[in-house]
């Protein structure tokens, strides 16, 4: 998620968490269902890295919609819509 860890204390060091309920769902590290999530994993990963630059332009939109006192997901709707229509 995009924001500080609960209670604003620090933020979260590892890149990405899997809890051991979503392991259990798969089947364990050792079944068919993990080795497929680690597949896809990796494709949605390839493919935000396509569109990194986009992604933090979007982010960078956020910030500055919120210095402006605008919700940021009110923000997002708004770049979402021009960006539907001008693309």
């Amino acid at each position: 998620m995009l924001s500080n860890s609960p209670g604003s204390v620090g933020f979260e060091l590892a890149p990405f968490k899997l809890p051991q309920e979503y392991l259990d769902v798969l089947g364990g590290v050792g079944s068919e269902k993990f080795a497929e999530f680690k597949a896809l994993m990796k494709v949605a990963f390839l493919a935000l890295q396509k569109k990194c630059e986009n992604i933090v332009g979007l982010v960078q939109l956020m910030e500055l919609g919120l210095k402006m006192g605008i919700s940021s997901f009110l923000f997002l709707f708004f770049l979402i819509y021009f960006y539907c229509i001008f693309y």
